[in-house]
């Protein structure tokens, strides 16, 4: 293969984005500056422009593509410049540091004179788990081969030790270079997401102070450590707890679950308590505070959905609306 001294920017993509990439870069910037084309063999070797940017789809990667095979070529090493790599959805690559794809990525890596991730979830796993990875495909190994500078390889290599693991410490070294899109971010002066659609910062509504409730919950299902009981039962009680502070009607159905546990009339037989008990019941300090909040949206008429992580939690809250004189079609329920 003949290849020229050439200068190489390389963005590496999955396939469903190559095409986007592609487009995006029209956006940006003119035709005249810069340009983003689909890396094939033979259109690599018919471009030298050094204003191209090469998208790479991440297939590929595997061994033995035209791709893999251009880039290993010894005339490609001695002939060719990496000036800046790119990677889209870069979590990707490091899910195994064995596989082809992460070996050839961290070759190309360490050739390139400026590298970036880009990901939506750097640490799939956590940055416990995924920091290691993470680190060595943006800057290369914690040694002389990388291109962290001796103390701050010192301070990653001994930091990704488990035993001494440190994410406070793990966020300090990694401000320099750590870059993330926020509500605030702008471009020319633009949004980059626009306030109408971004995320709202969560509202946290307190329960209205009702220590009965409180009290009564911990009362009944308060236990003292038993190192014998498993994880699933301390998550159950706490559950129960938290079941019996919304609601006294909770205690009645605690009774008929453990009587028809697996019972697929199960979910029917709570519906039925909670609503024969729910109308003549003193509301919580919870139920309180979450009937005046939903009327008060009502009353602006804005729609709403209620989420919960648990059945009993939704049922209830269906039936404390429905005779709060609330009807359901104003409301969403997942």
């Amino acid at each position: 293969m003949h290849c020229n001294q050439t200068l190489l920017t390389l963005y590496f993509s999955p396939v469903i984005l190559e095409d986007n990439w592609v487009n995006e870069c029209y956006k940006f910037f003119s035709r005249k500056h810069l340009r983003a084309k689909a890396w094939t063999k033979d259109a690599f070797l018919e471009d030298q422009r050094l204003d191209t940017i090469w998208i790479v789809r991440d297939s590929l990667f595997t061994e033995h593509t035209d791709f893999w095979k251009t880039v290993s070529s010894p005339q490609f090493v001695t002939a060719s410049e990496i000036v800046a790599s790119f990677a889209d959805e870069a979590h990707t690559a490091w899910r195994s540091l064995k596989s082809s794809r992460s070996q050839l990525y961290r070759k190309l890596v360490a050739r390139s004179k400026f590298n970036v991730l880009v990901s939506g979830t750097p640490f799939p796993l956590g940055p416990g788990t995924d920091a290691e990875g993470v680190l060595i495909h943006c800057g290369g190994s914690f040694d002389e081969n990388g291109r962290w500078g001796d103390k701050l390889a010192r301070s990653f290599k001994r930091l990704v030790v488990p035993e001494n693991w440190d994410v406070l410490a793990f966020r300090v070294l990694i401000a320099p270079f750590y870059l993330r899109r926020t509500r605030e971010s702008t471009w020319n002066g633009k949004w980059v997401v626009d306030v109408q659609v971004a995320r709202p910062v969560p509202w946290e509504i307190l329960p209205k102070s009702d220590h009965c409730s409180e009290e009564a919950a911990k009362r009944k299902y308060f236990k003292r450590g038993n190192r014998k009981e498993t994880w699933g039962k301390i998550i159950e009680r706490a559950d129960k707890q938290r079941f019996l502070a919304w609601t006294s009607v909770y205690e009645e159905v605690d009774e008929e679950v453990v009587k028809l546990k697996g019972n697929s009339q199960c979910n029917k037989k709570i519906e039925e308590i909670i609503k024969r008990r729910i109308r003549y019941e003193k509301p919580s300090g919870r139920l309180e505070r979450f009937v005046a909040l939903i009327k008060e949206i009502i009353a602006i008429k804005e729609r709403f959905i209620i989420v919960s992580d648990r059945l009993f939690l939704l049922s209830m809250a269906y039936y404390v609306l429905h005779f709060s004189f609330l009807t359901a079609d104003h409301i969403g329920m997942q």
